[in-house]
């Protein structure tokens, strides 16, 4: 047996750990992972590790059973590796970990017994480029056949301990967790809600503004676990008392946002419950776990955070299994370019065309990128991105949409060049005021007034109340109003009394106005929201398969995508019936 030292690493003169090549996927699935056993001591000792090697097998089956460790899921920390830990074998050697890692195992070393963890920054060897490719693509299945995994979200604070102790009360967590997932919405039934004390809400609020809630990582790691469990300190609670705690507390602050002290960070929270919310469902579809596309996932969790850009892609590999993750390899030899570029060619000849959606050169990429390749780097939290639309159709056969050729920076899209922008409005900031609003509409109804009728033959006015909320009617919180039959009433009577009591089908138009984007008129009469940088005379363009319109700038024989577009009377398929619509390969660089 090892010995164990007894020194403090600081008084040690201690080599680096050498990592032992692991075995390869064999022919019947199986390959090896590194385990680190911590070894027990008292709180604030040296910590003390043996690493040891066992086999898995490739398999979601649950009938392979699990093994003997737990998965630790954490926050790197930005501080780097400037923490030291011990690690027992003929010789005692040491491997650096990052600060919050240190702090982690600190915390959660037992003190009569070892604790054996499955930790990305110890059991796999990042100095080696061709270790960490095979590592990382395998490792939804380490997490899969992890007895639990331990989700850490760092130190306790008094915030903490209060939301805690309030989670640990909540005994029926998992059938209420199973009544949100049920119901398909996110805001939960309100009346759970009664009972939960404002310091509570609030001290959830504290706790979901951490670092873990924003790592791309967690997603995999805790959608994989067939049991969690969360620390916070010393404290801990169940997933299923996370998220009713997370989604009950977050909920009373996305309906009433103004009453509580973190209204400025009410949309980062609400980004938060998704995402929890998302993983609640999709784990309850384990088994089915790796029907999700590739594409898919890597759009509805765009903003999660990443310290390697590249695992914006690699990252969800554990979580999904079409055609496109086979076709692609976890190779960090690539830089961020080729890879960006490789997965949004890929998919988009799978049939991924709203990734279209994601691209554009309104992101201002730093990558020198095509325009059809979105920048994952940054993210895009667009309103438009949660209503559905169907501008494009079906397509039937997705070679009849995308074509791609030897030349890896262009593609080409199968669409019709429907109109050009002719009048440029204005955009409503975010955030805005009343009088912010009064303004912008001002201006955009000396745009109108020449219209006599809309495209589409409806009235004119009716149809420009419709466009500023993308013709979205979205009540969220307890009470339930109907999309009402005409909007040119409520929008006037907001106008008309600016500083007046807000009624709430008012309250409900103008949270769903939609900011940043720019009032346009098209030559040809239609009218719609538009990106920041849409210049006069740009095309809107319909692409067979696509949810909305794109905005191309033509560039000689070429198009370069600006960005999507909402064009009200053409956004479910309404363009494919037009006398003009006439499709055309049109190729994007």
């Amino acid at each position: 047996m090892a010995s164990v030292p007894r020194a403090s690493p600081a008084a040690l003169d201690i080599s680096p750990y050498v990592y032992k090549p692991l075995a390869e996927e064999d022919a019947e699935g199986k390959f090896e992972i590194n385990l680190v056993n911590i070894l027990p001591s008292s709180k604030g000792a040296p910590l003390i590790c043996e690493i040891t090697t066992v086999h898995l097998l490739n398999s979601f089956d649950p009938i392979v059973g699990k093994r003997e460790y737990e998965a630790l899921s954490y926050v790197w920390g930005t501080g780097g590796l400037s923490h030291e830990i011990l690690i027992c074998g003929e010789t005692t050697t040491k491997i650096c970990i990052t600060e919050t890692l240190y702090s982690a195992l600190q915390r959660l070393r037992f003190e009569d017994r070892n604790r054996c963890l499955w930790i990305d920054q110890i059991c796999i060897n990042l100095a080696d480029p061709l270790e960490r490719n095979r590592q990382v693509r395998l490792m939804g299945v380490i997490y899969r056949h992890a007895q639990r995994v331990i989700i850490d979200l760092g130190e306790a604070t008094e915030h903490s301990n209060v939301a805690f102790d309030y989670a640990a009360t909540l005994h029926d967590a998992a059938s209420l967790e199973s009544r949100f997932c049920a119901e398909g919405r996110l805001i939960p039934d309100f009346n759970v809600l009664e009972d939960m004390p404002i310091d509570v809400i609030e001290a959830t609020m504290n706790i979901l503004l951490r670092s873990w809630f924003r790592r791309l990582w967690v997603i995999q790691e805790a959608v994989l676990a067939s049991e969690i469990i969360v620390y916070c300190g010393t404290r801990t609670v169940t997933w299923s008392q996370l998220v009713v705690l997370a989604l009950s507390g977050s909920s009373v602050l996305i309906v009433h946002r103004r009453k509580f002290m973190y209204k400025n960070e009410w949309e980062d929270i609400s980004s938060v419950s998704n995402m929890l919310y998302g993983l609640a469902v999709m784990r309850r579809k384990q088994d089915d776990v790796q029907m999700y596309r590739l594409a898919a996932v890597v759009m509805a969790y765009r903003s999660a955070e990443a310290t390697d850009p590249r695992d914006k892609i690699f990252g969800f590999f554990g979580i999904c299994g079409d055609d496109v993750c086979e076709k692609i390899r976890v190779d960090y030899s690539k830089d961020v370019h080729s890879v960006y570029q490789e997965f949004a060619r890929t998919a988009l000849k799978a049939g991924d065309i709203f990734l279209l959606n994601h691209a554009g050169i309104a992101q201002a990429s730093s990558l020198n990128l095509p325009s059809w390749v979105p920048d994952w780097r940054f993210a895009k939290d667009e309103p438009l991105f949660q209503r559905e639309f169907d501008a494009g159709g079906p397509v039937r056969n997705m070679g009849q949409s995308i074509l791609t050729s030897a030349n890896i920076s262009t593609i080409q899209v199968n669409g019709a060049l429907l109109a050009k922008v002719k009048v440029l409005g204005n955009a409503l900031p975010r955030p805005f005021t009343i009088q912010d609003f009064a303004d912008f509409a001002g201006k955009c109804q000396e745009i109108i007034k020449h219209l006599d009728m809309y495209s589409t033959g409806e009235d004119v006015f009716e149809a420009y109340c419709r466009t500023l909320i993308a013709n979205h009617w979205d009540p969220v919180g307890p009470k339930s109003v109907e999309k009402p039959e005409r909007f040119g009433e409520i929008y006037t009577t907001i106008l008309r009394e600016p500083g007046g009591r807000r009624s709430e089908i008012e309250k409900i138009y103008l949270d769903n106005l939609v900011v940043e984007k720019r009032f346009c008129i098209t030559d040809n009469g239609y009218m719609g929201l538009f990106p920041q940088d849409i210049r006069e005379g740009d095309w809107i363009c319909i692409v067979r398969g696509a949810e909305t319109p794109l905005v191309l700038r033509e560039q000689e024989e070429t198009y370069c995508l600006i960005d999507y577009c909402y064009v009200y009377g053409l956004m479910d398929g309404e363009a494919l019936e037009l006398d003009y619509f006439k499709d055309e390969w049109l190729t994007l660089i």
